[in-house]
C-alpha cells in the first residue's frame, strides 16, 4: 500500500474519531505527520489508533465536560515515529489497564493488542498514570533505521 493510502487510513479512522469526541463534548486535538507511517499495514494502524483513543474516550466520559481532552502526537524522532495518546481521567483511577466494562472478561484486550501491533515493528510502548492523566507512547523505529543495526 503506497503512503497516500496510509495517510487516508490514518485520515478516515481520526475523523472517525473526532465526530465521537464531538459528540461526547471531548476536546481532541490531533497533531499527526502521517507521512511517517507508510511503511505499517492498515490493520496495525487501525489496531492502534482505534484502540488507543477508544480508550482515551471511554475514560473521558466519566469526567465532567470542562475535563474531557484527548492529545494525540504523531512525529518522527530522529530514527523513530512517536505516538502519544494523553488522556485525561479519573485521579482516583488506579489501574486504567483494567476494563471497566460490566462485562470486563470480553474487553481488556486492546492495550495488549497495541503492544502486539507495536513490537511487530521492533518497536516499545510505556504507559504512565500521574495526577488524572493518561499517557499511552509508543515508539516504532522506521524500517530504513532497522535494517542498518
Amino acid at each position: 500500500m503506497q503512503k497516500k493510502s496510509m495517510q487516508e487510513v490514518v485520515d478516515v479512522l481520526l475523523a472517525e474519531k473526532m465526530k465521537q469526541c464531538q459528540q461526547a463534548g471531548i476536546a481532541f486535538v490531533p497533531y499527526v505527520d502521517g507521512q511517517w507511517l507508510g511503511f505499517m499495514h492498515p490493520l496495525d494502524l487501525c489496531v492502534i489508533f482505534g484502540n488507543a483513543l477508544e480508550n482515551a474516550i471511554e475514560a473521558s466520559l466519566f469526567l465532567d465536560r470542562s475535563q474531557r481532552r484527548i492529545d494525540l502526537k504523531v512525529s518522527r524522532i530522529k530514527d523513530m515515529i512517536a505516538l502519544r495518546f494523553f488522556n485525561s481521567c479519573l485521579p482516583e483511577d488506579s489501574d486504567c489497564t483494567i476494563s471497566t466494562k460490566p462485562d470486563a472478561h470480553k474487553h481488556g484486550y486492546g492495550l495488549k493488542n497495541i503492544r502486539r501491533a507495536v513490537e511487530k515493528y521492533n518497536g516499545s510502548m510505556v504507559i504512565e498514570k500521574k495526577e488524572g492523566h493518561f499517557i499511552l507512547q509508543l515508539l516504532i523505529p522506521l524500517p530504513s533505521f532497522q535494517n542498518s543495526n
